[in-house]
C-alpha cells in the first residue's frame, strides 16, 4: 500500500489531469495505491504488474471485490517470461 497519513485524497480526474485526454464522467475519490490485491483498501487504485512468478493483472477481480476504486493495470494478453524458445 502506498499512502501517507499526511496526504489528502484526490479525485481520479485530478490525478490524470494532463496525463490523458480520456474524459472522466463519474469522478471518484482516490485514497492511495496498492500493489497487492490482498491488502487493497476501499478507495485505492490497484496496480497489477506482471512479475517473474505471478502476474498481478490476474488479481484485478480480487482487488475490486476488496474495494479498489480503480485499477491501473495494462490489459491482459500474452506475457513474456523473458525467455525465448527460438533457437538460433
Amino acid at each position: 500500500m502506498i499512502t501517507s497519513a499526511s496526504q489528502k485524497s484526490c479525485t481520479l480526474g485530478t490525478l490524470l489531469d494532463g496525463v490523458t485526454n480520456i474524459p472522466i464522467e463519474n469522478d471518484i475519490e482516490i485514497s492511495g495505491f496498492s500493489l497487492d490485491s490482498r491488502h487493497v483498501q476501499a478507495g485505492q487504485v490497484f496496480v497489477g504488474l506482471p512479475g517473474n512468478d505471478t502476474d498481478g493483472r490476474g488479481y484485478i477481480d480480487q482487488a475490486v471485490n476488496a474495494g479498489a476504486a480503480a485499477d491501473s493495470s495494462v490489459p491482459l494478453g500474452p506475457v513474456s517470461s523473458g525467455h525465448s524458445s527460438h533457437k538460433a
